[in-house]
């Protein structure tokens, strides 16, 4: 859970790979976790993040260089 500041929103799926809420906001920060605390939401989150981690990793980063490189 995150929130809407910053560069952190940029990298979460709402939904999939986490939550982003409002700063400030307990409230909505109290009705994720009511709505998702004792369901298996977060687990499902954690297998999503295993494979969506892959698109920043630095292998990844250096794959996209290279590509460009090569095009040009």
């Amino acid at each position: 859970i995150v929130t809407n500041v910053g560069g952190l929103p940029e990298i979460v799926e709402n939904g999939k790979s986490g939550f982003t809420i409002n700063p400030e906001s307990p409230d909505e920060l109290a009705t994720i976790l009511s709505n998702h605390l004792g369901t298996d939401e977060f687990d499902k989150m954690a297998s999503f993040i295993k494979e969506y981690k892959i698109k920043f990793s630095w292998d990844n980063f250096v794959d996209g260089i290279e590509s460009l490189y090569n095009r040009i």
